[in-house]
């Protein structure tokens, strides 16, 4: 004789296995209320799925068919509240969410939560700058990251293994990461050229010097790793020029060599 398996407690659709009863065959309670005995065998292949009442959910009256009201009872999480028609049932989770769920699949037991009993442990879970506080709708979640903001993300992207952090900060490492391959030392290597061409708005032909009109001068400049070096202000423009050109070949051709050396 083989080993009884303790079904007791088990749902098998509207059914929950209350006391063996011998002979292979449990009492059963039904949703509805009502107690019926059934072989084990029937409930494991989903044979007998009710005490009759399921069988009856949809009855034909002068042609038409009923369906039978689900309002109330509970299955698994869920709670159901109202008809939303189709076939379709608004229910109440035990997670306070609400959703609505198929007819069929309630009283079928393949629907027992509103999808919070599929994906435990995620609420409070810290992912990279975001922690899950709460579930929304349609597998979505709302997040606090950690500067203070908040994000909803769907549960797919939460566990991509993308870095997690609100949009605000995902744009600023972003464009760290762009400055950071950009710039060394505060310099932008692409940039340091000797007798670089001006720009359209520069009138003095040459970067880096320009006309000093409250002091009726040529003002030389070069900028290098942050630092604005001022070199000096004269009444030739050929002087200024020849500043600018002077500070170039000291500071920006060691460095430019040594960008070379370095590839």
């Amino acid at each position: 004789m083989g080993k009884l398996i303790n079904m007791e407690g088990q749902r098998y659709g509207r059914l929950v296995a209350r006391k063996y009863m011998g002979g292979s065959k449990w009492l059963c309670e039904c949703d509805c209320g009502n107690q019926t005995v059934v072989s084990r065998s029937n409930l494991v292949n989903g044979a007998t799925k009710s005490c009759g009442c399921l069988a009856k959910e949809q009855s034909s009256i002068n042609g038409q068919k009923r369906l039978m009201d689900l309002t109330g009872q509970q299955f698994g999480r869920l709670t159901v509240k109202g008809y939303k028609g189709n076939g379709k049932w608004l229910c109440q989770c035990q997670c306070g969410k609400q959703t609505i769920v198929i007819g069929s699949n309630l009283v079928g037991g393949g629907t027992v939560s509103c999808g919070c009993k599929r994906a435990p442990g995620i609420i409070g879970r810290k992912i990279d700058q975001l922690t899950v506080i709460k579930k929304l709708d349609n597998n979505v979640y709302l997040c606090n990251c950690d500067c203070g903001n908040t994000r909803e993300v769907t549960y797919k992207t939460l566990m991509s293994g993308a870095y997690m952090s609100c949009k605000e900060c995902a744009s600023k490492r972003a464009v760290e990461a762009i400055v950071s391959v950009a710039f060394k030392d505060g310099t932008e290597p692409s940039k340091i050229k000797l007798d670089k061409a001006p720009g359209k708005l520069n009138k003095s032909g040459y970067v880096g010097v320009n006309w000093d009109k409250s002091r009726g001068k040529w003002q030389a400049s070069l900028r290098f790793k942050g630092h604005k070096y001022n070199l000096g202000r004269f009444d030739n423009i050929e002087d200024a020029i020849y500043a600018r050109k002077k500070a170039e070949e000291e500071i920006f051709l060691p460095y430019i060599e040594e960008q070379k050396n370095k590839q």
